[in-house]
């Protein structure tokens, strides 16, 4: 299931995506597999989220970056958009410093 859009599917279609860039992470980030990983769809969230287009905001809701403009783009997030991700409390770190480092403001 992937993390952000919440689809169950196949395992094909999912990739463990890093939630805070690997070449960012320090040697004892890089081992907190628990924490700094989570499963993304390939279909677009591990891209809008690599990108900074997405991020999850400190009350654990997808946000969608006001700089995207591309209309397929907000299409695929329009019933994602705001929606409470289950954030595992190892994971807040990461998300955060996603949102403040990444996230196209």
């Amino acid at each position: 299931r992937s993390l952000l859009c919440g689809k169950t599917m196949l395992a094909d279609f999912l990739i463990a995506a890093h939630i805070k860039r690997r070449s960012d992470c320090d040697d004892h980030e890089k081992r907190d597999l628990d924490g700094v990983l989570m499963l993304a769809c390939k279909f677009g969230c591990d891209y809008l989220y690599e990108v900074g287009y997405i991020s999850v905001d400190i009350n654990n809701k997808l946000v969608v970056s006001p700089k995207l403009k591309d209309k397929s783009a907000l299409a695929y997030l329009q019933n994602m958009k705001n929606k409470s991700i289950n954030v595992r409390p190892s994971q807040i770190g990461y998300f955060e410093w996603h949102f403040q480092n990444r996230f196209i403001k």
